[in-house]
């Protein structure tokens, strides 16, 4: 994801241990221990070639039901 991120020009400030305590605390607000788990950085609009000053992360988790 930071390689990702640093390749298309976003900062990418996030620690990967900081990352792991935030998503187990959005599975445990969201009371799930089974879950499918979608960190996303993303950036400002952004229509020129310069690169971006600002980036952010959401983490989204849904849960995983039995198939």
């Amino acid at each position: 994801m930071k390689n990702s991120a640093l390749a298309m020009n976003m900062p990418y400030v996030w620690d990967t241990v900081e990352l792991i305590d935030i998503t187990y605390e959005v599975l445990k607000r969201n009371n799930l221990q089974d879950a499918y788990i979608r960190p996303v950085v993303y950036a400002p609009a952004n229509m020129s070639f310069s690169p971006n000053t600002e980036s952010f992360i959401v983490i989204e988790v849904w849960e995983m039901a039995p198939f």
